[in-house]
């Protein structure tokens, strides 16, 4: 098992790498909430969209131990962290304003 710092890095890599091919998580989370809320005709919000990404994350997990799926919920959780500050107009510091 890795140490929890590696394993933050390499998260940190894959997010920044996922936000050059797809942008910005907060925005795609965004169009994840309106394309669920139109297919389900129920509002999904951009938080509970990051939240139920996470949640596939852990039933993965019910199935054992997988690395990658640890990195996805870490990554899922930064978005979601990301949003709600967003929503609360926080000031983000730049390493965040990347993940």
């Amino acid at each position: 098992m890795k140490r929890t710092e590696d394993l933050l890095d390499e998260v940190k890599d894959i997010v920044r790498a996922r936000g050059a091919v797809y942008g910005s998580s907060a925005t795609n989370h965004r169009r994840i909430s309106e394309l669920w809320s139109g297919f389900l005709d129920t509002y999904v919000s951009p938080e509970q969209a990051a939240m139920c990404m996470l949640l596939v994350k852990v039933s993965r997990l019910s199935e054992g131990y997988q690395e990658d799926s640890v990195k996805d919920i870490i990554g899922y959780a930064c978005v979601y962290n990301r949003i709600i500050a967003e929503l609360r107009d926080d000031n983000t510091d730049e390493n965040e304003k990347s993940l």
